[in-house]
């Protein structure tokens, strides 16, 4: 027989604490993605085209031919169709590449994306807090049934005995139907 363990091996609540981490983990690669896109595609070619700007405004043609080879496939599409505008002399000329009706951002495309998966992830994890919610006041007041029927025990007026285990029976109805309407996992 082998030194590990067999996962089969582990305690049951080895496994729900592995898949969790294992959920938690991939919830924070998920962001961590959703950064590095945004920031692929928004920061990295706003600032080559910043310095562009700079570049060519203080007539440092080879500085500025050296920002245009380090844009985005994409985006350099548009830049070379945003020069074809006359844009440093033209009023009419767009602001910008990113103006253009050529610019297609992959990385946009991809955040969007990303965001709509966490927004699903976030709606299923606000309706399983929900369900949670109600499993969780079901069982206070299953206690609260078995707390009044354990009081009821102590009352030495059959009347009073009769009345408060009466209450805890329409409590105890009132939690089951209840329960019997919330989903089943």
């Amino acid at each position: 027989m082998s030194a590990e363990a067999s996962p089969q091996a582990a305690a049951p609540g080895e496994n729900t604490a592995s898949k969790k981490e294992s959920q938690r983990k991939k919830r924070w690669e998920t962001l961590v993605e959703i950064m590095e896109v945004l920031v692929l595609a928004i920061v990295a070619d706003a600032s080559i085209f910043t310095a562009y700007l700079r570049a060519h405004s203080a007539g440092d043609t080879k500085l500025a031919t050296q920002y245009v080879r380090r844009f985005t496939p994409d985006y350099k599409v548009a830049f070379l169709a945003w020069l074809r505008t006359d844009p440093f002399t033209s009023p009419a000329a767009p602001a910008g590449p990113a103006d253009m009706p050529q610019y297609r951002n992959p990385q946009l495309e991809a955040a969007a994306r990303l965001n709509a998966d966490a927004s699903a992830t976030f709606e299923q994890g606000s309706i399983a807090r929900d369900n949670a919610e109600a499993y969780l006041r079901d069982t206070v007041l299953f206690a609260t049934v078995l707390f009044v029927v354990a009081i009821a025990q102590r009352f030495k007026v059959r009347a009073v005995r009769v009345t408060t285990t009466a209450i805890a029976l329409a409590l105890a109805a009132y939690t089951v139907v209840e329960m019997l309407t919330l989903p089943r996992v």
